[in-house]
């Protein structure tokens, strides 16, 4: 039934309830228009309060008989009020509106509402933060007291619970312990102990639960609450998120080094890292970094050595104490020094949740020192002063000898005041003569050539010096050392770098101007002070040209094609000439030519053919020639090429390329010689048909021809029986015309025998037509086995 107009003229809105506890079932709405009247259109819509708005089952709907619309209403479950409405659409539209009141609903867990607090006597968070639901992880900087944490029992929508009078509360602490005051702790807090603390609403702790000391603890609360609620007993309980312990110092800190000592050459040290607040399992990464390069101290269990890019490093946990302690072996060259640096790790709060505290400032540079007197160090010397130390000397040279004391890396000591005077008995194994065999040390000083010491000791080698000699100079006494010693010639060195040699070692060029380059150097027989005059060449039988540069040198050269010696010279400012350095050089500019032996056209009953290459210098890169059939390569085990080279001179070279197979082919061969220049690439054409039987040889060196017998034209052959006994074959001939049409074809059975020559005669038709033909002789065993290939013929005119 539908209407035209409204007579209804108001509404009236009523509730099923208008109290909802959270989580509850949904409430009925019922609206009735006055006068009553059917199919009046109302419309229905829910509000906010102090709490939420609901959730209609329908937004409009039509009256019935009696005058009334029915909705479902599924209230907010947020604790508070909030309203629903339906409106009477008129000129001035009319609405009723009921109130709905939500409760808590049933208590569910606990919810924890305080921030972290601030206590004098124990570590603190230094920024308060607050504690979100318990899954989520924190990161607290410092152990932290959480004086008066705050807990709520709440419904499973978060609703705090209004408990109808004060319930039991109960604080429980893991990771970490509540301070229970007089230097006494606790892992619980009874709240209940003081009424006050544990109210209708609130839970709150009356002691500080701090953190574990320890870096890494993970801790946490768990708050306990049991009261009547709605007239039932319920008991929940709830987690804080955990709380991880960080470390103490932050990055304004400055930790200290200690480092145990003396340090002598390879002695194990003991390094200690302190924090400057003492917490225990913080793992610090001790880092060794060298003052001097190279360095070969390393850490015990770590890594090591330190190196120009890489610290050397190895992580400590720290102790109770807050000191992280590694074991670092001491460089073994006392001129050797390093320095330690340290850097943790620290937990934050905010992403990315972890940084690093150092490395800071380094301790001071830790020089190793010679350790105690194990052995005498022999040294020889261009100088006096012995810092041009040699193991190399050039006949009518000088050097100077000293001996120290040492410790077992050889480290002499930077004072000696407490040592003895030491004799010494030093031997030359006969190699140069000495000053002094019989020397000394005096007491308080550590070398021969120590202020107040015995003086310069001279080792000289006269000028009939055997260059390549050697021996041991040898120390003995108290101690031992030695040094050993090589008599060099005094003739400067000289290195060629270019042009390189070929594996004949001679050099190959393809073009006239060929360039030299190398370095040289004095004898290492000589003091360093010697120095290069000139390098200088000659080419055959030419003059002297100098070439630019000493140590590093270059020149070019203009050669004419052909073999040439070049010879390389290098002087010193002493007039020292180094021998020649020799080169041989072949200046080749003309590519190999090819000529095939093999006859292109031709018909082969084998697959090889034949050709020659000549190189107009004598310098064919054998390994380099190269030969294909239609383009498919040969390969190199089938390329034999007969010929020696002979640099300078023109060479001819013999190639028998084989393993072509069946087919008509195309087949070309290349080639290169060593100084880089490519010949013409050079192709025949030839037809290979292999023989397969090999009881007959074909007449290849005498092939088919035209012929006559008693006034008959036909063809003859020969042919050659291979085996040891007479063989019957069939010989077929078969005739084509100038169009390949076979227009004859006749056999005869014949006995070949053993060895020798078997000729062969087959008469042609005499009903043939004049002309030329082309006959193709067939030799075929009884057995029809066909020995004779195709494509033998002949051409005959009759």
């Amino acid at each position: 039934m539908s209407v035209t107009s409204t007579a209804a003229t108001s509404v009236t809105l009523v509730s099923s309830s208008t109290s909802f506890t959270a989580g509850g079932a949904a409430l009925t709405l019922t609206a009735t228009v006055a006068p009553v009247q059917q199919s009046v259109p109302l419309a229905f819509s829910t509000a906010a309060g102090t709490g939420g708005a609901g959730t209609l089952s329908t937004n409009s709907g039509t009256t019935d008989s009696t005058g009334k619309v029915t909705v479902t209403l599924s209230p907010s479950n947020t604790l508070g009020t909030g309203t629903a409405s339906a409106k009477l659409a008129l000129a001035a539209p009319v609405t009723s509106t009921v109130t709905i009141t939500t409760s808590a609903g049933v208590p569910s867990t606990v919810a924890f509402t305080t921030n972290l607090a601030f206590s004098s006597s124990k570590f603190y968070n230094t920024t308060a933060n607050a504690i979100p639901t318990f899954d989520t992880v924190k990161y607290a900087t410092v152990p932290a007291g959480l004086g008066g944490v705050t807990a709520s029992a709440t419904d499973a929508f978060g609703n705090t619970i209004t408990w109808s009078a004060a319930p039991k509360c109960t604080f429980l602490a893991f990771g970490g312990l509540f301070d229970t005051g007089a230097s006494t702790s606790s892992a619980s807090d009874n709240s209940t102990v003081v009424p006050a603390d544990c109210t209708t609403t609130t839970a709150t702790t009356d002691k500080g639960y701090f953190q574990s000391s320890a870096y890494g603890t993970s801790g946490y609360l768990q708050a306990s609450i049991s009261g009547k609620y709605l007239g039932t007993q319920y008991t929940v309980s709830g987690l804080t998120r955990n709380i991880l312990t960080s470390v103490f110092d932050s990055a304004a800190n400055t930790p200290t080094f200690t480092v145990t000592s003396p340090q002598k050459a390879g002695a194990s040290i003991t390094v200690t890292y302190a924090l400057t607040t003492a917490q225990s399992g913080v793992k610090v990464q001790l880092l060794a970094l060298n003052s001097t390069k190279p360095y070969n101290g390393f850490f015990v269990a770590g890594n090591g050595p330190p190196t120009k890019t890489n610290p050397a490093n190895v992580t400590a946990t720290t102790d109770s104490t807050g000191k992280a302690t590694a074991t670092f072996s001491l460089a073994t060259n006392k001129s050797q020094s390093v320095t330690f640096k340290a850097q943790f790790t620290r937990l934050t709060n905010t992403a990315p949740y972890k940084f690093t505290i150092g490395p800071g400032s380094a301790t001071a540079a830790i020089a190793t020192i010679a350790g105690n007197v194990a052995q005498f160090v022999v040294k020889a010397a261009f100088d006096s002063p012995l810092t041009l130390t040699t193991t190399k000397v050039a006949p009518t040279g000088t050097l100077y000898v000293d001996v120290g004391v040492a410790d077992q890396y050889g480290n002499i000591p930077t004072s000696c005041t407490t040592q003895p005077q030491i004799q010494i008995t030093l031997n030359n194994g006969g190699l140069g003569t000495l000053s002094a065999s019989t020397v000394f040390i005096p007491s308080g000083v550590c070398r021969t050539s120590s202020a107040g010491g015995f003086g310069p000791i001279t080792w000289t080698f006269p000028s009939g010096t055997v260059v390549g000699s050697s021996a041991a100079l040898t120390a003995s006494g108290l101690y031992s050392g030695s040094t050993s010693m090589t008599v060099v010639s005094a003739s400067p060195t000289l290195t060629v770098t270019l042009p390189k040699k070929a594996g004949d070692g001679n050099s190959y060029s393809s073009v006239s101007g060929v360039g030299f380059t190398g370095s040289a150097a004095p004898s290492a027989g000589l003091p360093p002070a010697t120095a290069l005059s000139k390098v200088f060449f000659s080419v055959d039988t030419g003059a002297q040209t100098l070439a630019s540069g000493t140590t590093g040198w270059t020149f070019i050269t203009t050669l004419t094609a052909g073999k040439h010696t070049v010879n390389i010279f290098v002087n010193d400012t002493l007039h020292n000439v180094s021998p020649a350095t020799t080169y041989t050089v072949i200046v080749d500019t003309t590519a190999p030519t090819i000529t095939f032996t093999t006859a292109t056209g031709s018909k082969l009953t084998t697959g090889t053919v034949t050709a020659t290459i000549t190189d107009a210098q004598g310098t064919l890169n054998a390994t380099l020639v190269t030969a294909s059939y239609n383009s498919t390569s040969v390969a190199a085990s089938s390329i034999s090429v007969v010929g020696a080279n002979n640099p300078g001179t023109s060479v001819t070279y013999t190639v028998t390329i084989s393993g072509i197979p069946n087919g008509h082919w195309i087949v070309t061969l290349n080639a290169k010689d060593l100084a880089g220049n490519v010949a013409a690439a050079t192709s025949i054409s030839v037809t290979i048909t292999l023989q397969t039987d090999k009881s007959f040889t074909n007449p290849v060196s005498t092939p088919p021809t035209s012929c006559t017998s008693l006034g008959y034209t036909g063809v003859c052959s020969s042919w050659t029986n291979n085996l040891p006994t007479t063989q019957t074959v069939n010989v077929w001939a078969v005739a084509y015309n100038s169009k390949n049409q076979v227009l004859f074809a006749t056999f005869s059975q014949l006995t070949f025998t053993v060895g020798g020559s078997n000729t062969v005669f087959v008469a042609l038709s005499s009903t043939l037509p004049s002309g030329t033909y082309t006959v193709q002789v067939f030799v075929i065993t009884t057995t029809g086995v066909s020995v004779s290939p195709a494509g033998i013929s002949a051409t005959v005119t009759v």
